[in-house]
């Protein structure tokens, strides 16, 4: 069971770090000498993060933090969403503001996220990600089962950033 995790999280960083680089490729930061194609240097300024996160991001060996996804997300003008899971449509512009969403699934996501809403001060913060998290999951195209174990890892992430972030304070 821990390897399949696992198999599944380096698929999902193999997937993020294809459209990442496809996306900055995109925006003009392609490089002839970096093994991703594109300007790591530019995406560890952009994110104030270091050049080997950056680099690590790119060739698929890393997930960003919700905190780094969020701030990338936002500055290449794609759903945060579109860019850990894939979805039909990347920009924002584009979505349909209308979410219809599986009760079970709006049920299932609320649960997992309600320990977040009742320990943090930062529950905007909170509440974007839900909504976020509500909107990418109510796009994908894929079984429950797969579903919730995107959600879960989402969640999970989270759930890291959050103490790592407390242990810091």
């Amino acid at each position: 069971m821990k390897m399949k995790k696992i198999a599944d999280r380096k698929s999902l960083a193999f997937a993020f770090s294809e459209r990442l680089v496809s996306l900055l490729k995109q925006k003009g930061f392609q490089s002839h000498t970096a093994v991703s194609g594109v300007k790591i240097k530019i995406l560890s300024e952009k994110l104030d993060c270091s050049v080997q996160i950056a680099r690590r991001y790119t060739l698929g060996e890393a997930l960003p933090e919700p905190e780094q996804l969020l701030k990338m997300a936002q500055w290449l003008e794609v759903s945060p969403g579109w860019l850990l899971f894939g979805e039909e449509k990347i920009n924002n512009k584009g979505f349909d503001e209308r979410l219809n969403i599986d009760p079970d699934l709006l049920r299932y996501i609320l649960i997992k996220m309600q320990p977040f809403f009742s320990n943090t001060s930062e529950v905007d913060a909170v509440v974007e990600f839900t909504l976020d998290l509500l909107y990418d999951a109510s796009h994908l195209k894929t079984t429950k089962n797969m579903l919730h174990k995107m959600i879960d890892m989402a969640i999970h992430s989270a759930e890291r950033f959050h103490k790592k972030k407390r242990k810091i304070a």
